[in-house]
């Protein structure tokens, strides 16, 4: 993968469906990810993981489409789980005040 390539592939999992992110989630990205939720909302998914392990940046746009899709995916704090986030991550999501809107996950 180059620099800058982004990847959402969709994983079925017990718990629903897990979008598994590669690369950086921009204002470029964004809309692949909320295309993404989209379609597994759309599918009838209950609950949504988004696997970062491979997610090195998020800006504001990035946080914008997590948002969208805990929104999307109900009032829950386990609606959305994001697995393996990285360091920057969970700093953008404790500035931002919205941590604990979701579900964390660490595979390590």
């Amino acid at each position: 993968m180059t620099g800058n390539e982004f990847t959402v592939a969709h994983e079925r999992s017990k718990d629903g469906i897990v979008l598994v992110l590669r690369g950086e989630l921009d204002m470029t990205t964004a809309p692949l990810v909320e295309a993404a939720v989209d379609e597994a909302a759309n599918d009838g998914a209950d609950a949504l993981s988004f696997d970062l392990g491979s997610v090195g940046f998020i800006d504001s746009s990035g946080l914008r489409s997590l948002l969208q899709a805990r929104q999307r995916f109900g009032d829950r704090n386990d609606s959305v789980t994001l697995v393996s986030p990285q360091r920057a991550a969970l700093r953008l999501l404790e500035v931002a005040g919205v941590l604990d809107h979701f579900a964390i996950e660490r595979l390590d």
